[in-house]
């Protein structure tokens, strides 16, 4: 990767702690919000400091090591670039909640690239970045979810949401409800569910 790339990507990542540094003082509000504390920010701050991507320029993105930011960044920039931070947060959030639950794989990268989950992955098309702001605003919102505590402030926006599809196609999945429409996606919880256990729609 060049160097201003790197430098470039590690400047976006600093500047997130710079906003962090008076979010906690806003009341909420239907958006992105963070829930981080000021005692969080000295370690977020060094570890944002050591960020460099390793390896999204590389010819095979879906075998290549990559960070776990990386594999979030393209998972949200694939799925719903065009739909802003919402649109991408959601799609983070479904990403980080299958991370931690016993149904999914236990990393971000291992979720991204589980067979036939998310749709760019099996495509057959190129699965670089090729719109550069758009990676970037990703990049910055992989690094507020994994490591500033942002969520979407919605109603029904948890860690009970594992699901979602585009509204071009109906699955015929079980054991889900519908929490919200937001452009082109529809996103579901799993109903009955328990950290513990699997409801795999």
């Amino acid at each position: 990767m060049k160097a201003e790339t790197k430098s470039g990507i590690a400047m976006i990542a600093l500047a997130v702690i710079c906003v962090v540094a008076v979010a906690w003082s806003r009341p909420a509000a239907a958006g992105i919000v963070m829930d981080l504390t000021q005692e969080d920010l000295p370690a977020a701050e060094a570890w944002m400091q050591s960020i460099i991507p390793t390896g999204a320029d590389t010819d095979d993105i879906l075998t290549k090591e990559l960070a776990p930011v990386e594999c979030l960044a393209l998972n949200m920039y694939h799925e719903a670039r065009g739909e802003g931070e919402i649109g991408m947060g959601l799609v983070a959030t479904v990403t980080v909640s299958r991370k931690k639950s016993p149904c999914y794989r236990p990393t971000v990268c291992g979720v991204v690239r589980a067979h036939r989950q998310f749709s760019w992955t099996t495509d057959g098309k190129w699965d670089h970045a090729t719109d550069e702001k758009a990676y970037a605003e990703a990049y910055r919102l992989a690094v507020a979810w994994l490591f500033l505590k942002a969520r979407v402030n919605l109603e029904g926006v948890d860690e009970r949401l594992l699901n979602f599809h585009t509204v071009d196609v109906n699955p015929k999945w079980e054991n889900v409800q519908v929490v919200l429409v937001w452009r082109r996606h529809i996103f579901y919880i799993q109903t009955g569910y328990r950290a513990d256990k699997c409801y795999v729609a």
